[in-house]
């Protein structure tokens, strides 16, 4: 028990100063016209994984300083015969109109519809939205499970998300069975943000980053005459005009992914070999550098940097690809 804290706390002494670090950088380095990023990085998976983590970066840097309260997200699979979405439940949803009336009015002929309903799990945990009384619904929108939809909305007066940069969730799939050795080579699946659905806004309900035009309304009219209250004489005018919050495509950027397949007997990054790369490598790899004799056996998955040796650095680049969006470990997997 003693040891593992001690590497739980190892991994706080590092992480949180680090993740400060390349937050800021992050923010500091982008273009200025970008004011919203959204991201999926590449992800490296075994065959029979059947519980993928894709993780959803968001880089708040609005120079308004809005703060994200809200958001549409809808990301498709490419090849979801392989890859899909992990379905939380499902369920019929019905709804039946009246089509005949007999003369009392009474129903006598009821058409019953009936739609097909998937909901889908999101992981918070360690995220933006991880503890803030965000509201999720995410529905898996296609039959072959490759299309999903995830709304979230924070709770009014807290959870809205500053300008920072991190996860903002983690969508969750699996592999559709187990895949031959044949797709390691030949195969990539594409995870592709849907541009013309995504959205985010902030806590004033207007979308981020948005562009604000005037518009005439051409459709407003003047009574001109009026007789006991009721207008008789109206005339057409161009005087009322608003100022809508639209989308400003040039200040927001959507990056889309792709998942390989790994055939090897480590996959780089994995330490602990249970198959993600998550928090729980950072910690095995910490017991495997500062405690000796170690409880944590040693593999090449713990090589993060890929350098043939096992330090700090190792921790280091491991962050940075976790949490921050940095690049994947330079070398996939070790074969033996």
């Amino acid at each position: 028990m003693s040891r593992c804290f001690h590497c739980f706390s190892l991994l706080a002494v590092f992480l949180l100063p680090l993740m400060v670090a390349l937050g800021t950088r992050d923010a500091a380095t982008e273009e200025n016209s970008i004011e919203l990023i959204c991201q999926i990085n590449p992800i490296t998976v075994a065959l029979d994984q059947d519980s993928i983590s894709i993780p959803v970066f968001l880089n708040n840097n609005t120079q308004e300083g809005d703060s994200v309260a809200g958001f549409e997200l809808w990301v498709e699979i490419s090849n979801p015969e392989l890859v899909k979405f992990k379905i939380l439940s499902s369920y019929w949803l019905y709804d039946s109109t009246c089509a005949g009336y007999d003369q009392a009015m009474q129903c006598t002929l009821w058409i019953v519809d009936s739609f097909p309903i998937a909901t889908a799990p999101v992981d918070t945990v360690g995220t933006l939205t991880q503890g803030s009384g965000w509201n999720f619904t995410a529905r898996v929108l296609t039959p072959d499970a490759g299309v999903i939809k995830v709304t979230g909305i924070s709770p009014p007066g807290h959870g809205a998300i500053p300008p920072i940069a991190g996860v903002l969730c983690r969508l969750l799939a699996e592999t559709n069975g187990v895949l031959g050795d044949s797709v390691c080579d030949s195969v990539t699946v594409q995870l592709t943000i849907n541009r013309g659905q995504t959205r985010f806004s902030n806590t004033l309900g207007n979308t981020i980053p948005c562009t604000v035009t005037e518009v005439i309304d051409t459709q407003f009219f003047n009574c001109l005459i009026e007789s006991s209250g009721v207008c008789i004489g109206w005339q057409d005018t161009t005087v009322d005009t608003f100022a809508p919050c639209l989308l400003d495509t040039s200040r927001i950027l959507f990056v889309d992914g792709e998942l390989q397949f790994d055939c090897c007997d480590w996959l780089v990054g994995d330490s602990n070999g249970d198959g993600i790369i998550n928090i729980s490598d950072l910690t095995y790899l910490l017991c495997v550098i500062f405690i000796w004799p170690s409880p944590c056996p040693i593999s090449p998955a713990a090589d993060f940097n890929c350098n043939g040796i096992f330090n700090i650095a190792d921790v280091v680049y491991g962050i940075s690809y976790i949490f921050s969006g940095g690049p994947p470990p330079p070398c996939h997997c070790y074969d033996l």
